[in-house]
């Protein structure tokens, strides 16, 4: 049977074509692009034993995390001594007219010193903390990459390298904003709340019940709903692992893509995905907005009606008007800690499962005699 060569090379070519969507079909599947149970927040461990590992890369460097220690408790203390002295220059000083004039100024130069050194103190604080989280991470990102490289080869044909290069980077880059930044915002959001509440209870504990008892409601609200929102961000996240996979993988198998004309194919599962997290990231925007109006709602809700009760108790003489710019000074205050801990949760959950996800690569055997 005599074979036409024209009718041969395009079989060949129609061939190579569902040969080549094969490989490519085979080679997304093998390296699992979608990496859903990666990319997850859920643990499988205890927070307090990762924790207890992370510490060892970052207790090298104790000196500066115990100095910066000492200054979050300054700060903090010097940021609730503002508003009491605004209410000593308000009942004492100007309420003494023209002899409360030499008063008047030390209170205020005092004021400023004392903001200025709450500023100071953040400072120094927060590059101290930073300097000790870049470290920790390079030494954990050190100990991945010098561990990746004893690992057997079986170990690469399993794992893709988009994901390992999520753990080496992305993983180390989330733990250290979990040491420098969401541990000091949570202690900090703590201290201050518990402050203000020992303040504003000895200055005038009437008024303080008012303040506690319409926190709780608004807070388990803002709690509530941020729990609404979280998914979504989960799966913006999802899709962010999905795309750096993608292109990892992408490149890596860049020839067989392009020997079997699959370019458009890849393509559009780029523009796919980039569609997805567009209308991921617009739904995230407007929950987390109507999230931030919650909280806007309480505080004013909160402030007005302490200024109508304290108002009234002004009125009758049992009550200064320091006391009520104190109480509506730290109400301003009371709610931003509040918010901080409600977003840092979710943040300090994500760390958490980066945690573990470094912490099961750095204990996969390594190759025999490496």
């Amino acid at each position: 049977m005599k074979i036409d060569p024209q009718e041969w090379l395009v079989k060949r070519a129609r061939l190579d074509r569902v040969v080549g969507r094969g490989i490519i079909t085979l080679l997304m599947w093998h390296h699992d692009i979608g990496l859903p149970e990666d990319e997850s927040v859920r643990l499988r461990g205890r927070p307090l034993d990762y924790l207890r590992r992370l510490w060892q890369f970052f207790s090298p460097y104790r000196g500066q995390i115990v100095r910066a220690g000492v200054l979050l408790l300054v700060s903090s203390g010097l940021g609730l001594l503002g508003p009491v002295l605004l209410k000593r220059a308000i009942d004492v000083n100007i309420a003494a007219g023209e002899r409360g004039l030499a008063g008047l100024a030390l209170t205020s130069l005092l004021y400023l010193l004392v903001q200025a050194g709450a500023i100071a103190a953040g400072y120094f604080q927060s590059v101290w903390l930073a300097q000790a989280g870049e470290l920790g991470a390079a030494d954990l990102k050190f100990r991945l990459l010098r561990h990746l490289l004893d690992l057997p080869v079986s170990f690469f044909d399993r794992m893709p390298v988009g994901r390992l290069i999520s753990r080496v980077e992305s993983d180390t880059e989330a733990l250290k904003m979990l040491f420098a930044r969401t541990t000091v915002t949570l202690v900090q959001a703590g201290l201050m709340i518990l402050g203000m509440s020992v303040v504003m209870a000895i200055t005038n504990w009437r008024l303080y019940l008012l303040v506690l008892v319409l926190m709780p409601p608004f807070a388990i609200a803002f709690w509530i709903f941020q729990q609404k929102v979280r998914p979504v961000y989960l799966a913006v996240r999802k899709t962010v692992a999905e795309t750096n996979s993608l292109v990892a993988e992408s490149l890596r198998a860049l020839p067989v893509i392009g020997a079997f004309c699959q370019e458009e194919r890849f393509a559009r599962r780029m523009d796919e995905l980039n569609r997805q997290k567009f209308r991921q990231e617009v739904r995230a925007a407007g929950m987390w907005s109507i999230l931030w109006a919650l909280v806007d709602f309480g505080d004013v809700i909160c402030t007005g009606l302490v200024v109508a009760v304290g108002g009234i108790m002004a009125l009758q003489g049992r009550l200064t008007i320091g006391t009520l710019f104190l109480f509506v000074s730290y109400i301003a205050r009371l709610f931003g800690p509040l918010r901080m801990i409600s977003d840092q949760i979710n943040v300090l959950q994500r760390g958490l499962a980066s945690a573990e996800r470094s912490f099961e690569l750095l204990d996969q055997p390594v190759e025999p005699g490496g």
